[in-house]
């Protein structure tokens, strides 16, 4: 499955001096690339504690506009990877809680094929919506 993949190859990067939205580059063997070539465009992104809720669905939602920039009508795929914004519970923030739970299923979720966090994969049903609004219309209220 292309998650397991995806995951086995971004567990052996350095994320810890990457800023929000800023790529990774993974160097990858022929046949993992050609097995993610063949299933669209794929994103990996990490968020870090430093990093506000805010931030985190601006960079989301950057990535889905730069995909179909960059390969339209392919499939749309996001690894999200949420380090700490836990609180003492061992529970998500308030925040990144309404993000999984609200922002990424009922807003983000129909500008792509799927999306995986680390407590929820999410998979969308319908096809995935192409004519994605412009950042300013995402943030502006």
């Amino acid at each position: 499955m292309m998650r397991d993949s995806w995951w086995e190859l971004v567990s052996n990067v350095d994320h810890k001096n990457q800023k929000l939205g800023e790529e990774s580059f993974v160097e990858i063997n022929p046949e993992i690339r050609f097995y993610m070539l063949n299933e669209g465009a794929a994103y990996y992104l990490n968020a870090n504690q430093a990093d506000s809720t805010s931030a985190i669905k601006y960079a989301l939602v950057n990535r889905v506009l730069n995909m179909q920039e960059k390969s339209p009508g392919e499939d749309r795929r996001i690894e999200l990877d949420i380090d700490s914004h836990v609180e003492k519970n061992g529970q998500f923030s308030h925040d990144i809680n309404q993000l999984l739970h609200d922002f990424i299923p009922n807003e983000l979720l129909k500008y792509l094929r799927e999306i995986h966090t680390p407590s929820y994969s999410y998979l969308n049903p319908r096809d995935q919506i192409d004519d994605i609004p412009t950042i300013e219309d995402w943030f502006t209220d």
